[in-house]
């Protein structure tokens, strides 16, 4: 079944709205596997986390092009920053709520893999912030 684009929209705009719940901001957590062994990093959204879906995007890596049913990761200078606790290679990432509730899962690439989450670097150390580069959710055409 194909979804039109103001559904696809309104899709990605629960989503980023159940990243933004919760008593906080959301975050994003980094860690060296999908077993959670080890959190290499954590960034916490200044207030929404997303542009609206459908929306051109203007804080990643340039400007994102605007997509139904995508939403794309909002950067500012105060959030772009991974504040690294601990050394490794950067291999799944967690998109919470405030109150630690997982709204998004996968791997991380770096700059243009077209993964969720686009990073600076895979490679973690405590001595440097790992840039955010780029970011977004999408509902495809076909979700149903």
């Amino acid at each position: 079944m194909l979804i039109n684009s103001v559904e696809r929209n309104a899709g990605v705009d629960f989503w980023v709205g159940r990243i933004n719940a919760g008593t906080g901001a959301g975050k994003i957590n980094v860690y060296d596997n999908a077993a959670k062994d080890t959190l290499l990093a954590t960034m916490t959204y200044n207030t929404s986390s997303h542009t609206a879906g459908g929306v051109e995007g203007t804080e990643g890596a340039g400007t994102q092009s605007a997509t139904d049913g995508k939403a794309w990761i909002r950067l500012t200078v105060a959030v772009e920053d991974l504040t690294p606790v601990a050394a490794g290679t950067a291999g799944y990432v967690e998109v919470v709520d405030s109150d630690n509730t997982l709204r998004q899962a996968g791997s991380p690439g770096l700059a243009g893999s077209g993964e969720f989450l686009e990073l600076s670097t895979l490679t973690i150390a405590t001595t440097v912030a790992v840039k955010v580069t780029n970011g977004f959710l999408s509902v495809p055409a076909g979700a149903l």
